[in-house]
């Protein structure tokens, strides 16, 4: 039988968090079966052109790339410094 649905633990930070249900970092976050990155980060209304670095499990990854269940997923904007 398919699963319809997975859990990946996700960290936002700094005005990221906004974007996390009761502003929670991190969350534990319900998504299909499938899901990619940008699909989580648009279920989170995170919009795409919001500058971010991305991390599943430590690993910088792509908008596309296929979450699997317990994933974690880190969200934070590009640091600058100097």
């Amino acid at each position: 039988m398919e699963r319809s649905g997975m859990r990946i633990r996700v960290e936002l930070f700094l005005h990221l968090k906004k974007h996390a249900p009761s502003q929670d970092s991190p969350l534990d976050l319900e998504v299909p079966a499938g899901s990619t990155v940008g699909s989580a980060l648009s279920r989170l209304g995170i919009p795409e052109n919001t500058e971010k670095v991305v991390l599943v499990d430590g690993r910088v990854r792509d908008f596309s790339y296929a979450l699997d269940e317990g994933e974690t997923l880190t969200v934070f904007p590009p640091l600058e410094g100097g």
